[in-house]
């Protein structure tokens, strides 16, 4: 199911953007770990990324996000919401986390 405008809730207004992307919980890029993917992006903003997987990620989850269409680097996130599209596939939400 798609999220409907009337739930809107993002301080920035994002793009729409299609690239692919590469996501690894922190626990995978420490050694261990449960979740890694890859995606293609919804939109992108300052504050957030939604994109598409076969994975479905739990809210609160950090993630490492490589986009090399986007940025130079892997940027982390922060998993707000994933909603099941169909079967295996999902649309997830994502908040910038702070630099440390």
């Amino acid at each position: 199911m798609l999220r409907k405008s009337s739930d809107e809730r993002r301080k920035k207004k994002r793009g729409p953007i299609s690239v692919p992307v590469r996501f690894a919980d922190s626990a995978v890029i420490s050694g261990g770990g449960k979740v890694a993917g890859e995606g293609t992006t919804a939109d992108v903003s300052e504050q957030g990324i939604g994109f598409f997987s076969d994975k479905e990620l739990q809210p609160g989850t950090v993630l490492e996000i490589e986009c090399r269409d986007i940025w130079a680097v892997p940027r982390q996130f922060t998993v707000k919401w994933s909603d099941r599209i169909q079967y295996n596939f999902f649309r997830t939400g994502l908040e910038r986390r702070p630099r440390a």
